[in-house]
């Protein structure tokens, strides 16, 4: 939740202003309470310009006692860093808009700017997303995980007695219930690097808008889509996780009783609510100033993607 500082200009525009864009910052849902961990918020972290992660241990079933216990040690892998980014949005108040009680407008633009933030974090929540299949990203910014590829590759290295490679990475294929079933079946496959069955298992398929009518199809429908016989359709009732920031036909499928173990979104600063006065132009200047950034690092099992061209 954004925090007021208001500095010398405690009075009655500059609350209400302070208000509304507030009440903007959590106008909508977000999906990153869904997607991701807030470490400096849960945990008591401190700001860092950077967050590095290394050091992966596998994600298989515990051992039965047999007299002694078996320690196994993180492998030795190469190191994820999440860098946050500052991101900024300004309103101007004049004189005369404050003067003449204009609250509906000052509301609006209030609004206005805290949903702006919001939307500014949600879109950066999504950009491991967008970039899952890249290298780097329209910054120029590295986007391969620890083992140099990107988080959705056809060729992940093991590291330790794991397979040689393994693929988390569909291709083109569209949201059909026999391709989700390919996505469970590859999720629920993978070995871990110490050589053990890992423990992953679709349980949510991650979309954006432009997925919504296959969605209904696939998860919607009781008898199985897209075939004469009356069959069970045991992808019923998947929840999902829709963003308007998946801006394009991709789809996955994740498994949310891990994902968070390895989707981190760090907020060094705010939002906060900065207010200034400029006598010169008779105005109220009113930022929101936040300093964020989302990462998912050390693991790819989690997730299952595919990137069709259409609908």
């Amino acid at each position: 939740m954004a925090r007021l500082d208001l500095n010398s200009h405690p009075n009655a525009v500059l609350v209400s202003v302070a208000y509304y864009v507030m009440k903007g910052l959590t106008k909508a849902p977000s999906v990153l309470r869904d997607l991701y961990d807030f470490p400096l918020e849960s945990e008591g972290l401190e700001p860092q310009e950077h967050f590095d992660h290394s050091g992966m241990a596998s994600l298989s079933p515990a051992e039965e006692l047999n007299g002694e216990v078996t320690f196994e040690r993180p492998q030795e892998t190469g190191t994820d860093r999440v860098t946050p980014k500052e991101f900024v949005k300004g309103i101007q108040i004049t004189r005369k808009l404050k003067n003449l009680s204009q609250w509906l407008k000052l509301r609006s633009l209030s609004e206005q700017a805290g949903y702006s933030m919001y939307c500014a974090m949600e879109k950066e929540g999504l950009r491991p997303i967008m970039y899952a299949t890249a290298t780097t990203d329209d910054r120029g910014a590295d986007r391969t995980i620890f083992d140099g590829k990107a988080l959705c590759a056809t060729d992940h290295p093991s590291y330790g007695d794991g397979p040689a490679t393994q693929s988390n990475y569909l291709g083109a294929v569209k949201l059909t219930y026999s391709n989700w079933e390919a996505a469970v079946d590859a999720m629920e496959a993978f070995v871990e690097d110490n050589g053990e069955p890992g423990v992953y298992q679709a349980t949510h398929c991650l979309r954006g808008h432009k997925q919504r009518e296959n969605a209904a199809i696939v998860f919607g429908s009781s008898q199985r889509p897209h075939t004469s016989l009356n069959d069970t359709n045991e992808a019923e009732g998947v929840p999902q996780i829709v963003s308007k920031y998946i801006t394009d036909y991709r789809w996955a499928a994740v498994d949310m009783n891990v994902f968070k173990m390895f989707a981190f979104f760090y907020v060094n600063d705010g939002p906060v609510i900065l207010t200034d006065e400029n006598i010169r132009s008779l105005t109220n200047e009113v930022v929101v100033y936040a300093d964020f950034a989302a990462g998912i690092v050390q693991n790819w099992r989690q997730i299952v993607m595919a990137i069709p061209t259409s609908k």
